[in-house]
């Protein structure tokens, strides 16, 4: 049975970031990523720069990915999933199951970060914005993806560049209706690089972005958002419909609060800003890990001061499955998440190399 001093659950930005963070001082560690790759929905963002940085950290998912991959301290494991997790701090039993050869592995352990992720709003939820039953309906990963591979952004349907494109807002977030009352954090931020990028690409693009508030806390944030509002149209209403017409153009109907009145607009192409939300198995992990899940589905803390505890002892939470998070925020969290795991693992060190009298 393989031992390590460290399992990370996730190999996602949080999940790389705290096995480099015990790696760096020697601990050895297992990442445990379920899909065929490390790399989590970081993996899938497109640099945003245009004329300068835009802090979008797609460089630094894709720099922390090869720095791990390097690492003689952590070992890999992807294709695999946490099925049991016996013993206490110090001396966990994880029993995994491996996809890929359908077999079982155990691994013995004296500490876990739990690094699992989110996912992002299925759109679908909210049918009357037309998402994939509107060809020219995309998400903003979707759009990231795009120019991610292509360099360019293009209408799905024919492979036209759009003239006009709208963002909706908070598609998934503060919405009571479906019991996501929270603010996912990120939507604002990655929708106005995004924006920004597709107007650097289409120097003629006309981008009207509709919302509830924008959300510009970070540094150099709010300046850059001054800056796309010489550039771009903000609309403080979020569509009730979305709807093609049988040129594909898209109508985009929203209600202006001044006028007392409903509008109709037509675009090119709409870009949903999907937010944040818990891991399809998140509730199934909580119970295999002995911690609780909070009332919105993310991992709780038992103090909201840390953020990275839980209710066991030797299991500490990194990242977005604590609650949503940008990239900078994941890894700030997975340091501290990584922080807490090597000064628990030194102590354990040091105690089982004191001389017995």
């Amino acid at each position: 049975m393989p031992e390590s001093d460290l399992v990370v659950i996730g190999g996602g930005i949080a999940g790389v970031t705290a096995a480099l963070g015990a790696a760096e001082s020697a601990y050895s560690v297992y990442i445990v990523e379920k899909n065929a790759d490390i790399g989590g929905h970081g993996a899938r963002l497109c640099c945003k720069a245009t004329d300068a940085c835009r802090q979008c950290g797609a460089c630094v998912v894709a720099d922390k990915l090869d720095q791990v991959r390097s690492n003689p301290h952590i070992s890999i494991l992807t294709n695999t999933e946490v099925e049991q997790v016996s013993g206490s701090a110090g001396d966990f039993h994880v029993s995994l199951l491996c996809r890929d050869i359908n077999e079982k592995t155990f691994l013995d352990t004296a500490a876990v970060i739990v690094a699992s992720g989110f996912e992002p709003f299925d759109a679908r939820h909210k049918p009357q914005l037309g998402y994939r039953t509107s060809a020219n309906v995309v998400t903003g990963l979707d759009l990231e993806e795009q120019i991610r591979l292509t360099g360019s952004v293009a209408r799905p349907s024919d492979g036209r560049p759009p003239s006009r494109i709208a963002f909706i807002q908070c598609v998934g977030s503060r919405d009571a209706h479906i019991g996501n009352d929270y603010c996912s954090r990120v939507c604002c931020k990655y929708a106005l690089r995004m924006a920004g990028l597709a107007q650097s690409l289409l120097p003629e693009l006309d981008v009207a972005v509709f919302y509830m508030d924008i959300q510009i806390a970070g540094k150099g944030f709010h300046e850059f958002y001054q800056t796309c509002r010489e550039t771009m149209r903000f609309v403080r209403s979020i569509p009730v419909s979305v709807r093609e017409s049988d040129s594909e153009a898209l109508e985009v109907q929203y209600e202006d609060s001044a006028k007392g009145r409903l509008v109709r607009e037509t675009f090119d192409m709409v870009v949903l800003s999907v937010g944040m939300v818990p891991a399809r198995d998140a509730t199934d992990l909580a119970t295999i890990l002995g911690i609780d899940a909070g009332s919105c589905g993310f991992f709780a803390n038992p103090e909201p001061t840390d953020t990275n505890r839980t209710a066991v002892e030797g299991i500490w939470l990194a990242g977005a499955c604590q609650g949503p998070k940008d990239i900078e925020g994941s890894i700030a969290h997975a340091r501290a998440a990584a922080m807490d795991a090597v000064s628990f693992l030194s102590s354990r060190r040091n105690i089982l190399s004191e001389p017995l009298l």
